[in-house]
């Protein structure tokens, strides 16, 4: 799971964005890398598990005009496997023993569970796309100021 954000538009504004000055681009890709570190740091706050808030990456395109916040890297998908999890719930299932070598299940504390048990699921607690949506439009203002405060510098 990501979500990146863009200066998009028309055609028309993406070249002129990359024509623009160099000292203009800096000021965007600052203000872009910006917004991505507190999109993450809101999502790190809000995660159900440090781990998972551990996992997440943020990461600048070249050009400085996207940054990509997510739990897609491969420390995510080794560490924090589970986040989709609380983002999304699951339902009610069967756990089987997957192992030929293996009979039966045993917990923690030793009890006997059999062949398979069934998990009687989880309520969805999501904390990365309600945060994304809670702080798209401010994460807009800030890249829309840097614009304007570079364009007023030429």
């Amino acid at each position: 799971m990501r979500v990146e954000f863009k200066l998009s538009g028309a055609a028309q504004l993406s070249n002129r964005l990359r024509k623009m000055p160099i000292a203009i681009r800096r000021e965007m890709k600052a203000e872009v890398q910006a917004a991505g570190r507190s999109l993450e740091t809101a999502v790190d706050a809000r995660a159900p598990f440090r781990r998972i808030a551990q996992a997440t990456t943020t990461k600048v395109s070249r050009g400085g005009q996207s940054v990509t916040v997510g739990l897609n890297s491969p420390r995510a998908k080794r560490r924090a496997f589970f986040w989709v999890f609380f983002e999304t719930g699951s339902d009610p299932h069967p756990i089987a023993v997957k192992r030929p070598n293996v009979r039966m299940l045993v917990t923690k504390a030793g009890e006997f569970l059999g062949r398979s048990v069934r998990h009687p699921g989880v309520a969805a607690r999501p904390f990365f796309w309600g945060t994304v949506e809670r702080m798209r439009p401010e994460i807009a203002k800030r890249i829309n100021r840097a614009i304007t405060r570079a364009l007023k510098s030429l």
